[in-house]
Parts: structure tokens; sequence; C-alpha cells
């Protein structure tokens, strides 16, 4: 696989866990302030998910099924006992610090890649730590 396509590919599953991630949160929080922030970020990570796809010449991989399971079976275990606002937070700013980690890579790793999938992957850091700002808020 072409650096190209390997990076468009990694910011779509990216995001697509993000769309899955935000769209179970949601489920399991009443409606509100922290409610619309998820939904928020469930809309920008679907808008990247698509934008990936539309600027690779060929089908980008979804995110392995096993993959996906294990993401749901860890909220469902990790909420369990706990569903609050401030929790779940904590929660997503964990799981956005280790996707800016890996995209911070990703961008380094990739250099030189098509002018758009570079600049999407810069899109995507800068959309996850926003998240990481939003989420601060609910936080106690």
């Amino acid at each position: 696989m072409d650096h190209d396509a390997e990076l468009l590919t990694f910011i779509h599953q990216n995001a697509r866990m993000g769309v899955e991630t935000t769209a179970h949160l949601a489920e399991l929080v009443a409606d509100g302030p922290f409610r619309d922030t998820l939904l928020e970020q469930h809309r920008s990570y679907r808008d990247i998910a698509g934008r990936a796809e539309s600027l690779s010449p060929k089908p980008l991989k979804d995110v392995p099924l096993p993959g996906k399971a294990m993401s749901s079976l860890m909220i469902d275990l990790k909420t369990l006992g706990d569903k609050s606002s401030s929790h779940i937070a904590q929660m997503m700013v964990k799981g956005s610090a280790n996707g800016i980690i890996e995209i911070t890579k990703r961008i380094r790793q990739y250099e030189g890649t098509v002018q758009e999938a570079e600049q999407l992957a810069q899109e995507l850091l800068a959309l996850e730590e926003k998240h990481v700002e939003d989420l601060k808020g609910f936080i106690c």
C-alpha cells in the first residue's frame, strides 16, 4: 500500500472509531450539554471519515470488526458502575490523547504524501485537541 493510501486509511479508521464511540456513549448519557458535545464530536468525526473516503481513489478499509467489538465492550465495562458525565469525559480525554499521539506519529511518518491527505491529518489532529479542551469542562 502506498503512503497516501496508508495515511488516508489511518485517518478514516481513526475517525470511524470516533463515530462509533461517540454514538455509543451518547446513548448512555441524558440529554443536556454533555450529550450535545458528544453529538457534535460525532458529526465532526463523520465529516472527517467522509472526506478521507472522498480523497481516496479506492474504497478505504473500515475498522476491523474485532476492534469495534473490543471498543464497545470496553465502553460498557468502564461505564458499568459510573455513567456520569465527568467519568465519561475522562474516558474520552484519554482516548483523544492516544489519538493525538498516533496522529502525530503518522503525520511525521508520512511526511511528503499528497497535500490533501496531510492537511486532513492535521485537521484530525486539531479536532482531537479541540475535543480534549471541550471535554475538560465536564470533568469534576
